[in-house]
């Protein structure tokens, strides 16, 4: 179960990470520093980190989803034991309800 929660926050994230990227102009973030959380710009601004990691909105969103990835596959465990395909179709409609609650809801103004 936990690699249900762990997803739900990776899918969270890719929802923050599409929203920075596609609506930025119309999303609750319009009103706050476009040099760190308007992607168009932020690459412009900020500097990459030991020379390889940019930190700006939209990367630390992708390090967040990437994390949540991470660590759901670490903390697997079959939730439909004798159907595992199961899983999988539960995953996608987790992965799918926190994306579109994040990307098409939440996040914009």
């Amino acid at each position: 179960m936990k690699s249900a929660i762990f997803l739900a926050i990776a899918a969270s994230f890719n929802g923050i990470m599409d929203t920075l990227w596609t609506h930025y102009d119309r999303s609750v973030f319009k009103a706050m520093d476009p040099k760190w959380w308007n992607p168009n710009l932020s690459w412009i601004y900020q500097k990459n980190f030991l020379g390889i990691v940019r930190l700006d909105a939209w990367h630390l969103a992708k390090y967040g989803m990437l994390f949540g990835i991470c660590l759901a596959i670490i903390t697997y465990k079959p939730i439909v034991k004798k159907y595992r395909i199961l899983d999988f179709l539960i995953f996608a409609c987790i992965w799918s309800i926190f994306f579109e609650l994040f990307y098409s809801y939440l996040l914009l103004a």
